[in-house]
């Protein structure tokens, strides 16, 4: 079995989006402060395009630069590629 090393995952919890964003920006600042890593060794996923709004807000707020990447053309495609094989029948 293969040995993964890295820190723990923390999971936070929030009532809205938006302290979820301010959340992850203050921990982001608090781990580079801590550690020195680059930016670019963040990433935030989120589900949807329109879930990025908060993050970027509080990632700007915190003056984190940011690099967003929307494949929303790519996953349309693929749930018609999903899809067509059901309506076909």
């Amino acid at each position: 079995m293969r040995e993964i090393k890295g820190d723990d995952i923390e999971f936070l919890y929030t009532n809205r989006g938006e302290e979820e964003a301010e959340g992850v920006a203050k921990a982001i600042i608090a781990d580079i402060k801590k550690t020195h890593r680059p930016y670019n060794d963040f990433a935030i996923l989120v589900r949807a395009n329109d879930h990025s709004t908060p993050f970027q807000r509080a990632l700007e707020r915190a003056h984190i630069p940011i690099n967003f990447s929307a494949q929303d053309i790519f996953f349309n495609k693929m749930k018609l590629k999903i899809l067509s094989p059901i309506y076909m029948c």
